[in-house]
This record gives structure tokens, C-alpha cells and sequence, in this order.
């Protein structure tokens, strides 16, 4: 994020290590890599869009992976300097807008969205380093979206944690699912 970078700009790296309340969206692109027809072109286009639809959330985009499992994106709400009391509504209408524009490209996804308390900082050396968040919350939001992409019915789906549900059920309508069980978690985690 530009408030980021600014700071580091400026050397106050010390106050970029913090704790804070954020929004995990981890969005899985299946349909999307090197074979794509004029891929470079259609995938600076495709992530433009997701850009577009998740900053009128003013959410962040905090990576894109493209490994043997395929090209994720990473996304949060709640990163400097835009941290909001309905961040996790936000998050649900910015996974859902980014459900939509990947549907209008014809693309398929897949959508884990969690909230809670996460290391936000820096990591890395003086010479390579990313501004990136650490914890249960973010690892959460990746198996959500691991989960969505293996639903039964094989539809594209969006899948968020009850702390996401709680704060935003009152402006979005959800369907509860059966609860499944996911790496790193003793219990079944409420869908």
C-alpha cells in the first residue's frame, strides 16, 4: 500500500510492525495462467478489474502467488491507512463484486474470506522485503478458499468464517453450510 511505502520511504520502518484487525480474501484463479490465449494482455486486464472492484471497498491487494496450485490473489481490508469498524462487510461485498467480474470475464473462482487480529509488517532484508500478514486469520482464508474450490455441486463459490458472518449479517444475506474440516484446525470450522 502507498501508506507503506511512504513510510518506508521516509525510514520509519519501526512502525509498521502492529497487530491489527483485518479482512482475508484469498481468491483462487483456476482458469487462469501461461495457456491462456494472449495471457499477458487478458491478465493485466482480469486483475485491473479485481483491483477496481476491491478498492470501492477501499480494501488492498496484499499479493498474487502464481505457483503449482495455480494464481491466487491475496487481498485485505483494514491495512494502512484505511481500517474501517465494517471492514468484514466490506471484505463479503468485495468478494462478491469479485465474484461477479470474473464471472464476466468467464472465469471461475474460488473465495475464502475470514476476519480477526493479524501481524501486519514488513519481512525480509533491507534489499528484498514485503509488506505482508501473518496469522490464523490469513491461513484460514486460504483453506476457505481451497474448500469453495472442491464444493460437490462445483460451483463457484465464496466461503467466509463465523467471525466474518457475525459482523456483517445484519446488510448481507449468507447460507449456512455444514462445517468442514480444514489443515491446521483440531475442530470443523463453521461455514
Amino acid at each position: 500500500p502507498g501508506a507503506i511505502l511512504s513510510r518506508l520511504i521516509s525510514g520509519q520502518t519501526s512502525w509498521l510492525a502492529e497487530l491489527r484487525r483485518v479482512t482475508v480474501l484469498f481468491v483462487s484463479l483456476p482458469s487462469l495462467d501461461e495457456a491462456t490465449p494472449a495471457a499477458l494482455d487478458r491478465a493485466q486486464g482480469i486483475v485491473r478489474a479485481l483491483q477496481t472492484a476491491l478498492y470501492r471497498y477501499e480494501g488492498s491487494v496484499n499479493k498474487i502467488n502464481v505457483d503449482d496450485k495455480g494464481v491466487t490473489l491475496v487481498a485485505a481490508l483494514g491495512l494502512p491507512p484505511l481500517a474501517h469498524e465494517d471492514d468484514a462487510l466490506r471484505g463479503v461485498q468485495a468478494a462478491l463484486a469479485m465474484h461477479t467480474t470474473l464471472r464476466e470475464f468467464g472465469l471461475e473462482c474460488a473465495i475464502g474470506v475470514t476476519s480477526g487480529r493479524a501481524f501486519c509488517g514488513e519481512v525480509g532484508s533491507p534489499q528484498r522485503r514485503e509488506y505482508t500478514m501473518i496469522g490464523d486469520v490469513v491461513n484460514l482464508a486460504a483453506r476457505l478458499m481451497q474448500a469453495a474450490g472442491t464444493l460437490a455441486d462445483g460451483a463457484p463459490a465464496i466461503l467466509c468464517d463465523e467471525a466474518t458472518y457475525q459482523a456483517a449479517q445484519a446488510r448481507v444475506a449468507f447460507e449456512p453450510l455444514p462445517p468442514v474440516s480444514v489443515k491446521g484446525k483440531a475442530e470443523p470450522v463453521a461455514l
